[in-house]
């Protein structure tokens, strides 16, 4: 799996990913990346039992290509179980108790740009 963004030059370009919670209680998200290339929204929050979120992730807009195209970023997207909808709880927090108790599951995700010649 990895996330494609279409580049071209000094265009935003984005990609929606879907946050599936099969599990039956609620599930807290926290999505890491590089702010100085992409915005993601939302990049934390809550996910109700056996439901789905949408995550819209953009690429910035860049003056030039990165030689051969190559880009080394990555997403990374954090998730634990949680009691409830947490609301306007500092994620940040949560999820750095969660990390050094062991109960925060990672998924890495690379990025990957094409043109719309490959």
């Amino acid at each position: 799996m990895e996330v494609r963004f279409l580049f071209e030059l000094r265009k935003e370009a984005s990609c929606c990913l879907q946050l599936t919670n099969k599990t039956g209680g609620f599930i807290a998200f926290n999505i890491l990346i590089n702010e100085n290339n992409y915005i993601v929204r939302p990049s934390q929050g809550t996910i109700p039992p056996c439901s789905r979120r949408y995550v819209v992730v953009m690429l910035r807009a860049k003056e030039a290509a990165p030689p051969y195209m190559r880009c080394d970023d990555m997403l990374l997207v954090q998730s634990t179980g949680v009691s409830q909808d947490l609301g306007d709880m500092n994620y940040r927090e949560l999820f750095k108790t969660a990390m050094g108790n062991e109960v925060v599951d990672v998924v890495k995700l690379p990025i990957a740009y094409v043109t719309l010649d490959q």
